[in-house]
């Protein structure tokens, strides 16, 4: 995100005011997307506002000095400096005591790793090869925003010496040059995004067109300005255009891609049409509230996110509404203070007077928290610390069952389809499903055993079990066809009886997790459905459908399981960190809420079991036999995670599977 401060100019330009309010329009639709306001589903593209503004005024700066003779690359990493490293340490530091007091040692050892990266400007590459920006797990990273700022410093490297070397040498290609690259850098983010999504978020050279939309403007000789109503009214399409893409976009948007034109063009229309005049925007935008919030955007994306993760973890449960509004207020006043107390001080040069003492001042800073993240890494999060019974309750997070036996149908590497036997002789029931079915198959295992029966498991890990439906996730493009060979499998296995379909349902039908899940979204399609207009329903009960008339017609009888129900947080970790602060351990979801969320594949299944000959195992009742559904016991949690059964807790459902090898369950 940008860091520059309002004293800048640009070439051409003196103070713009709107710019400060213009950051404001920038960092608090992030604040707010971050805190859970669900109408600023799109508030992730105020990162992107945030590139434009930052090309816009540092080339501007530099273009200047580059004019003026005066260009320093050691003059420039001073300036960046002085304004990124005091806050951005400061934030590090208290984030710093707040994970050594809240996270487990796991987590407090990738919190390092996170600030080793972060400290040297690599944040970006991290967290590409550690989670997506939109999944999950990205709820539990305190410094996943550092993203943006490496992204930043990482084009700041090479863009100044390409800056000095095209406007000293060959000025005349510096505009030519510089729309070159900004379409080379966009056609290169738009192929990525349709290739490998996460990666063409995080990395700088599909972000880069983003800065320099920001850097045309800052060189554009000012004859090229609007003036006028022309004026006027482009700069209303540009707020209008981030507005769009704020109240649009979501989770299920693919980003960057071609979508991230539309904020991007929509700031670039801001700050083209008040350069030259006053408008209508530019006055809304110079409002003292807008340029004060502008002001202190820096401080407040630096710390609004740290604390909303780490008082995710204080709470243990996901926080209310009101909660997540009382952090943003608290990230305001932190940001407040930050800015003057922190960011003040080193812009005015109160304090480091001098070049060297604040180049000094940063390198000295860098070695430090690299040190200690590096020590804490190695350390492995100083694992002694922590009482036994919060290692064993964190150890169960890779309580996962592996399979034996196991033969390939068709595919490589990730994309493979395997099918794993297990007992003896000749499978004659088989497990199809996901990684659902992949957690109960302990029950399937051990019920095969105490009644002499043999059995396959086939499926793949966020593959919903039915023929002709595909999710829309690059990473799941195999679904399909590992779908059609797992049903040509059992189709051709003679000895096959019967088939089990278990599955995590309800994300697939609803396209998200329980109640206030950080899931990534799940989108379905199929040959009748190639859009995403209709939703997931009509999918799912064509699929449904499908797969049950397929099954029955190569004479498989088929028994449909009702999925684990869902629990709100995750549960090995929550357990343990309740141990680790002394806190109670919270209840599971509520009985009825898992009823509602479950409603549409429930009431599919009950059509099913009446129209076509089909059983289903209900495992509800097991869960859920009161008002809250039971997700640990005694201090053991029952879940791997959030919806994974521990393989202890699903070794002690074999004997409701069992009736169904031996035929009472019919």
């Amino acid at each position: 995100m940008s860091t520059v401060r309002v004293q800048q100019t640009s070439p051409s330009h003196g103070y713009r005011p709107e710019i400060d309010g213009l950051r404001t329009i920038a960092v608090v639709p992030v604040v707010l997307y971050h805190a859970g306001v669900s109408w600023m589903s799109g508030g992730f593209v105020g990162v992107d506002v945030f590139f434009v503004i930052s090309g816009f005024l540092i080339t501007g700066i530099l273009f200047q000095d580059i004019q003026r003779d005066r260009f320093s690359l050691l003059t420039f990493y001073e300036r960046r400096v002085r304004r990124i490293f005091p806050a951005l340490f400061t934030v590090f530091a208290v984030s710093m005591v707040l994970a050594s007091g809240l996270l487990l040692w796991d987590e407090f050892n990738e919190f390092a790793r996170s600030l080793f990266f972060s400290t040297f400007f690599l944040a970006n590459h991290y967290f590409m090869g550690d989670t997506g920006y939109f999944a999950g797990a990205a709820e539990v990273k305190p410094l996943l925003h550092m993203w943006s700022l490496a992204v930043e410093e990482q084009f700041y490297i090479v863009f100044p010496v390409y800056l000095l070397i095209v406007a000293k040498y060959r000025q005349s290609w510096l505009l030519p040059l510089t729309a070159l690259l900004l379409v080379l850098s966009l056609a290169f983010c738009i192929i990525l995004t349709g290739l490998n999504p996460d990666t063409a978020f995080y990395i700088a050279p599909t972000r880069a067109w983003e800065l320099l939309a920001g850097a045309l403007l800052a060189i554009l000789p000012r004859r090229f300005f609007a003036t006028g109503l022309a004026a006027q009214i482009i700069g209303a399409l540009g707020l209008g255009a981030i507005f769009y893409a704020i109240l649009n976009f979501d989770h299920g948007t693919v980003f960057p891609g071609s979508a991230a034109i539309v904020p991007v063009l929509g700031t670039v229309a801001i700050i083209y049409s008040s350069t030259r005049q006053a408008t209508a925007v530019g006055a809304f935008l110079s409002l003292a509230p807008m340029r004060f919030v502008g002001l202190i955007s820096y401080s407040l994306y630096l710390w609004h996110w740290p604390l909303i993760v780490f008082y995710r973890f204080w709470r243990l449960e996901e926080p209310e509404p009101v909660e997540m509004y009382g952090i943003v207020l608290l990230s305001v006043v932190m940001a407040t203070l930050s800015w003057h107390f922190v960011e003040r001080p080193f812009r005015t040069r109160s304090l480091l007077a001098t070049r060297k003492s604040t180049l000094t001042f940063g390198v000295v800073l860098m070695m430090v928290f690299g040190a200690v993240a590096l020590v804490v890494d190695l350390k492995d999060g100083f694992i002694n610390r922590y009482p036994p019974a919060v290692n064993a309750a964190l150890s169960l997070r890779h309580d996962s069952w592996r399979r034996d036996n196991c033969s390939t149908l068709g595919g490589e590497g990730r994309a493979a389809h395997q099918v794993c036997t297990f007992g003896s002789g000749a499978p004659d029931f088989a497990v199809w499903g996901d990684s659902h079915a992949g957690a109960l198959l302990p029950a399937f295992v051990t019920a095969a055993e105490q009644v002499s029966r043999a059995g396959a498991s086939v499926g793949n890990s966020g593959c919903l079990p039915f023929v002709g439906v595909q999710r829309r996730n690059p990473e799941f493009a195999n679904c399909a066809e590992g779908n059609q060979l797992f049903l040509e499998y059992i189709r051709d296995t003679p000895t096959i009886e019967q088939v089990f379909l278990v599955s995590r349902w309800s994300i697939y039908a609803q396209g998200r997790g329980l109640g206030n899940s950080t899931s990534a979204p799940v989108t379905l399609w199929d040959a009748e459905q190639p859009t995403e207009a209709a939703g997931n329903h009509p999918v799912f009960e064509r699929g449904l459908v499908r797969t049950i008339e397929a099954l029955q017609a190569a004479g498989k009888r088929v028994i449909l399981v009702s999925q684990v129900p869902d629990s709100p947080f995750d549960v090995p970790s929550t357990v343990a960190r309740a141990l680790w602060l002394d806190r109670p351990l919270p209840s599971g979801p509520l009985r009825a809420e898992v009823a509602h969320y479950e409603a549409f594949v429930r009431d599919r299944f009950v059509q099913a079991e009446q129209d076509s000959d089909v059983r289903l195992m209900r495992l509800g009742d097991i869960f859920c036999p009161g008002e809250r559904c039971v997700v640990w016991a005694e201090g053991v949690p029952f879940y791997r995670d959030g919806n994974h059964l521990t393989i202890a807790r699903a070794r002690s459902l074999a004997p409701v599977i069992r009736p169904y090898l031996v035929g009472a369950g019919e």
